[in-house]
């Protein structure tokens, strides 16, 4: 009797671990920002084919630091936001720019975010327009 109540008792402990451990291992969402509105367009004009990426941000205090769109990654700048709204360009190919090489990125599409020095991948479904 007392070895039931044991053993029933070490299993409920055992959970109880497993889901802590499950817990502690999860990535926090609160570090990166909530991302809305987020499209890209295509364009191929004279020599330069590319992507124009467009997207806002809201929530904390998580900066975007790049983006990556079909395996290509483009690191953001000043000059591509403000007010958490940001519109970039990604070059994909470029006949004008000599010895131009895209950065290439093995992650899914989505953002690269800063918060506290660390940096935070946020998958994210950008839509053809």
């Amino acid at each position: 009797m007392i070895f039931k109540i044991m053993k029933n008792y070490l299993k409920r402990i055992l959970l109880f671990i497993t889901f802590l451990t499950f817990c502690s291992c999860l990535h926090p969402k609160d570090h990166n920002g909530n991302v809305k509105n987020a499209y890209y367009e295509t364009y191929n004009v004279a020599g330069e084919k590319g992507y124009k990426v467009y997207f806002e941000t809201s929530g904390n205090d998580a900066a975007p630091k790049a983006v990556v769109l079909n395996n290509l990654r483009r690191d953001i700048t000043k000059y591509d936001g403000a007010e958490r709204s940001y519109q970039l360009n990604i070059i994909s190919e470029s006949s004008n720019i000599a010895g131009f090489r895209a950065e290439r990125s093995d992650l899914e599409n989505g953002i690269i975010f800063v918060k506290d020095g660390k940096e935070y991948f946020q998958p994210v479904n950008f839509v053809l327009k």
